[in-house]
């Protein structure tokens, strides 16, 4: 990892002190130890600016719950919200996703990161089985 190991800390404390974000601490860390293996992102300075992006998402998610795209089939009752790094890799498209559920009035991070690297996202929380606790 290129990353500066404290950048990676510090944005797991700050994502975790968003109010009213509820998010497994283990899918927390891999999915920032997965930006930091993107390409894109791989400076110190520029996987902090995507961190700062994705805070402001989650602050606006944390504000607006139903901003995002309600998603169907396997992943019927979730939200994907979607916004645009500073370095997309497919501009203008947005690169990045947060997949969330709202349950009981709260909001349960599922899952977030680069919409394709260093894998699908949606795959990503397929194949390791992520949901809110119903």
């Amino acid at each position: 990892m290129n990353i500066n190991t404290t950048l990676v800390k510090d944005a797991i404390a700050q994502i975790s002190a968003i109010p009213k974000l509820y998010m497994d601490p283990q899918h927390l860390v891999l999915d920032l130890l997965a930006l930091t293996s993107v390409e894109s992102f791989d400076t110190d300075e520029k996987f902090s600016s995507v961190i700062r992006t994705l805070i402001h998402s989650l602050e606006i998610i944390s504000k607006f719950p139903e901003s995002g795209e309600p998603l169907k089939n396997d992943f019927y009752g979730y939200y994907s919200y979607h916004f645009l790094s500073d370095y997309p890799s497919n501009p203008p498209h947005d690169d990045m996703r947060i997949v969330y559920a709202i349950q009981n009035a709260q909001l349960w991070i599922i899952g977030f990161g680069h919409r394709y690297l260093p894998s699908d996202i949606y795959e990503k929380i397929r194949s390791t089985k992520r949901h809110a606790p119903y």
